[in-house]
């Protein structure tokens, strides 16, 4: 009874929240804190997800939902977590600023001085705010799942909650860097020994899985895998990056092999097949988690754990997308194919297009593979220089006009909400392998395997995931007009078969067109030329060296650019150098008639 009443206390107090935004959208937010109290009193207990759509007011909820208990006196002990340091420090303003004292808010970070709010180190606090990194990585998670020695009454999870890590080496890369090192190992060698008998071991469970189902677990017998981890060390990533790639697998290998493993044979080719394991992430003591994620109705991957979806047609309803148009050019723009330079030069011809027909004062969000070496925005954005029409360098309030974005980053990260163009030049695509490993992981099933009508969901649905996050970085994610999504473009250059399905019920009144890639390169060479002849030549500089004037760097590049031209080079070539030279480095600024470097 008494939790009863204080359930109907918090929503009392709650009543009044949301009353400024729309009546699905206030609705569906006192759903989330009704669900949250319930769950934080103990009335129900379990993994429940609430998959409100990003940007409809989640973390604040969450902060007006722990002031309100804190307020009544509930002295209920609570955790956020959530992927960036910087999201918790706003919470934990939030909190302050919504009567919360600090001394009961513990934030724990080793981000020093790059985090707004200071680490409030290992003292137990009945508000322990923490990162998904230090949930998941085991180190002190008694701070953040108990209190006072007693388990937390809630745990409240920002984002995918995935409770299991998969690991997975493709066996051809196993096979070949095994072949290649024990070729430079002595004859009695620990490590030659342990490759010997994990190679013999898994290719036999390979070889029988034609025709038998795959083995619960493989244990490799290493009585020196210390040792053997040790020699493995003594290698060094030295030589070519053949030899390079060969010692890192074997090293990731011997890792692995720490615990059982298996084999899987996803029948996707050579490369399909290989050694998975998992490791249980999250501790399974917490059994009371509130997940706050906006892609749980669409990613198949997500319900594991035994995570039950609570997310009610009000959540699913609360924002329409009707301001929002999304075109999908269907062309090759996979991770592998823009590798090649003239793949990445058609690709780069129908990015061109798609940014002529933006209103200048309007900005644009590209989203990418990292590529080799983090280089490929870094490449498109050479590639754009050669356009005369497109200024790279340009900037709109001091900010970039066109800013890029790699996979990888496309959560939790709200600083690029005024982009009106979202791009997305190809969408992340897991491997079947990767795939494979990811769901025996969330089954907790080293044998669990994925037919191939299942195996082609789980990949859509895992695009789609990438695609919902991605778009909401940019101006969709704000809701300016009540219940609705603020006007945005997102362009789709990739083949992306059902993804326009799959998310058809996470975006409400979206307009969604296909066509085929039609591209006409236009592209200036010499101004590109140029541009990255400044950047090489501004980076081979002496470090020591500060300034040189603009005619002497017009003598060394050469090049016969009217003046236009140079003007547009030298500012790409600047944006260019400062990317090369890295964030935080000392990077060129044109002052006057001379280059000052900026320390």
């Amino acid at each position: 009874m008494l939790t009863e009443q204080a359930h109907a206390d918090v929503l009392r107090a709650l009543r009044s929240y949301g009353n400024d935004v729309g009546s699905l959208q206030a609705t569906a937010l006192k759903q989330l804190m009704a669900g949250m109290s319930r769950q934080g009193l103990g009335i129900e207990r379990g993994r429940c997800a609430y998959g409100l759509p990003p940007g409809t007011g989640k973390t604040q909820s969450v902060i007006i939902w722990i002031a309100a208990t804190w307020k009544l006196g509930l002295k209920l002990s609570v955790s956020v977590s959530a992927a960036h340091i910087e999201a918790l420090c706003e919470i934990k303003r939030g909190l302050v600023t919504a009567g919360v004292p600090e001394h009961a808010i513990g934030l724990r970070h080793s981000h020093g001085a790059r985090a707004t709010e200071p680490d409030t180190g290992d003292l137990d606090r009945r508000i322990m705010l923490v990162s998904h990194s230090r949930m998941r990585g085991g180190g002190n998670t008694h701070l953040f799942s108990h209190h006072d020695g007693k388990p937390r009454d809630l745990l409240i999870w920002d984002e995918t909650l995935m409770t299991t890590d998969a690991e997975s080496l493709s066996w051809h890369d196993v096979k070949s860097a095994c072949e290649r090192l024990t070729r430079e190992l002595p004859p009695r060698s620990k490590l030659s020994a342990t490759l010997f008998n994990a190679v013999a071991l898994l290719g036999h469970e390979l070889e029988s899985q034609e025709c038998m189902p795959p083995s619960p677990s493989i244990a490799i017998p290493a009585d020196d895998l210390e040792e053997a981890q040790a020699e493995a060390r003594a290698l060094g990533t030295w030589g070519t990056p053949l030899r390079t790639a060969a010692v890192k697998t074997v090293q990731s290998l011997l890792r692995m092999i720490e615990r059982p493993v298996a084999i899987a044979r996803t029948r996707s080719g050579a490369s399909g097949d290989g050694v998975i394991r998992y490791t249980v992430a999250v501790d399974p003591g917490l059994t009371n988690i509130a997940v706050l994620d906006a892609s749980h109705p669409i990613r198949i991957l997500a319900k594991n754990g035994g995570i039950v979806d609570c997310t009610t047609h009000e959540m699913r309803e609360c924002k329409s997308y009707e301001k929002v148009a999304v075109l999908e050019i269907g062309m090759a723009a996979g991770k592998t194919s823009l590798t090649d330079r003239g793949a990445l030069s058609k690709v780069a011809a129908c990015l061109a297009e798609e940014i002529r027909q933006i209103d200048a004062s309007e900005r644009v969000l590209i989203v990418t593979f990292k590529g080799d070496g983090a280089g490929l925005p870094l490449k498109l954005k050479t590639c754009l220089s050669s356009y005369e029409d497109i200024n790279v360098a340009k900037e709109i309030d001091g900010k970039p006009w066109i800013s890029f974005l790699t996979w990888g980053r496309e959560t939790g990260l709200n600083t690029l909400r005024d982009c009106k163009h979202v791009i997305l030049v190809g969408v992340l695509r897991r491997s079947p392998l990767d795939l494979a490993a990811s769901a025996a992981a969330a089954n907790e099933d080293l044998s669990y395997r994925l037919c191939n009508d299942r195996q082609r969901e789980v990949a859509t649905s895992e695009m789609a995931h990438c695609v919902l996050q991605a778009m909401n970085r940019g101006s969709c994610r704000v809701m300016s007009e009540s219940g609705k999504a603020d006007p945005m473009k997102l362009t789709i250059i990739a083949h992306a078969p059902g993804v326009k399905e799959a998310l058809a019920d996470v975006l409400p009144g979206v307009s969604w067109t296909r066509r085929e890639a039609e591209y006409q390169p236009r592209a200036n060479t010499q101004t590109s030329e140029v541009a990255n002849a400044i950047a090489e030549f501004l980076c081979r500089l002496p470090s020591e060296q500060d300034s040189i004037s603009i005619r002497a760097l017009k003598a060394a590049v050469g090049g016969s650019l009217q003046r236009d031209s140079w003007r547009v080079a030298l500012g790409i070539g600047l944006s260019l150098a400062s990317l090369s030279l890295g964030i935080g480095e000392a990077h060129w600024e044109k002052v006057g008639q001379s280059l000052k470097r900026m320390r």
